[in-house]
């Protein structure tokens, strides 16, 4: 847990001519409490799964213009990354994150998240691998928020071009790098150099 004084924020503010601005601003006072964990489970030598939930309070207090601001709430989040190796030398990754909803100092955000993938296969004795990933498969990966303040009441949402697909082709010059450290480890215990 930490208690912050003199916190600089990313808030909304309105000037004078009633002109809505987003920048940083000192927010006053932040409390904020996290809790988190990771687990791994190894199901077998093919299937590993991680897993890291992690919790959050949040409490920022601000007086400006006047005004008493207070945002405060919990929040949850979770990250997972599964990776399956299957025959052929084919590799399948999948990893996700989720936020229940996030406190900032001026409001909350609504449930938001990815789902992300990968598939990747071996050729040429492992020298050359080629993958395909994709992020945010499913699309969901939108921020909505809700300020609610002494001089702003508005809900904003935000969708950023997130689903993008990859090809990644990768080729390792000079052979595989198990190959060359078993190689190094045999001269080094034969007394032979480099």
């Amino acid at each position: 847990m930490n208690l912050d004084y003199n916190n600089i924020q990313e808030v909304n503010f309105i000037d004078s001519n009633l002109v809505n601005y987003f920048g940083n601003g000192n927010i006053g006072k932040s409390n904020i409490l996290t809790l988190s964990s990771s687990m791994q489970f190894v199901f077998s030598k093919s299937v590993q799964l991680m897993i890291s939930p992690s919790y959050s309070y949040s409490n920022y207090q601000n007086y400006r213009k006047n005004a008493f601001e207070r945002s405060f709430g919990n929040s949850f989040s979770l990250y997972t990354n599964l990776n399956i190796q299957l025959p052929a030398d084919i590799k399948l990754s999948l990893n996700s994150w989720m936020n229940t909803n996030m406190v900032w100092a001026q409001g909350t955000t609504e449930l938001f998240g990815a789902v992300n993938g990968s598939i990747s296969k071996s050729f040429l004795n492992k020298k050359l691998n080629v993958e395909i990933s994709c992020q945010d498969i499913l699309n969901t990966n939108t921020w909505i928020g809700h300020q609610n303040t002494s001089t702003l009441q508005f809900v904003g949402r935000w969708k950023p071009e997130t689903r993008i697909a990859y090809l990644n082709i990768s080729y390792l010059f000079g052979g595989n790098v198990k190959d060359r450290q078993i190689e190094k480890n045999n001269r080094i215990s034969t007394g032979g150099g480099r």
